[in-house]
């Protein structure tokens, strides 16, 4: 099992899936698929802990420190499988060498555990556990923008969001287009 630090949320219209590419501190990478049906699921849990670990950041914050915070996620360089000089000078044998990171894996449950100041999800392939991304309040807040702008663009239905994550949903929107780390 890998331990995330750092990841990518891209959405794959051609699948209708997201996919989370993530890497730990060795530089291990797995990229994960994510379905419109966990993840209707899971968000509605992640918005509920952000709301009751955060109440009062929601009601009255820093937009000008919050804004900066959040376009400081489109500058980070993205999380992307490493090439060895063999694989990237043999096509042939390239796709004999792949590693299972570079084909998503299919998450079909994601265990979340909820601590005060720490939200942890457990990426899980039936009983096989496959990655774990623990994150505090502003880094989800981050993610659920990402994860809203994405969602809005692959068309999927708009009622897990709250009202309150719409001023993040600008900050993001406006900050770049295509790929969220």
């Amino acid at each position: 099992m890998i331990s995330l630090t750092r990841f990518t949320t891209q959405y794959n219209g051609a699948d209708d899936r997201f996919v989370v590419i993530g890497e730990n501190k060795e530089g291990e990478v797995i990229s994960l698929w994510l379905t419109q049906r966990l993840l209707l699921k899971v968000v509605p849990v992640v918005i509920d802990w952000l709301q009751k670990s955060q109440p009062a950041d929601l009601k009255a914050r820093n937009n000008s420190a919050q804004a900066l915070a959040m376009t400081e996620v489109f500058t980070r360089s993205p999380v992307r499988p490493a090439l060895t000089v063999e694989t990237a000078n043999n096509s042939a044998s390239s796709a004999t060498e792949q590693s299972d990171y570079q084909t998503p894996v299919l998450v079909h449950s994601i265990d979340v555990s909820l601590a005060t100041s720490l939200l942890r999800l457990r990426f899980r392939k039936t009983d096989q556990q496959l990655a774990i991304l623990a994150m505090n309040s502003s880094q989800t807040r981050q993610w659920l923008a990402i994860l809203q702008v994405l969602w809005k663009k692959a068309g999927w239905p708009a009622h897990v969001w709250p009202h309150w994550l719409s001023d993040d949903l600008k900050i993001v929107s406006n900050a770049s287009k295509g790929e969220y780390h």
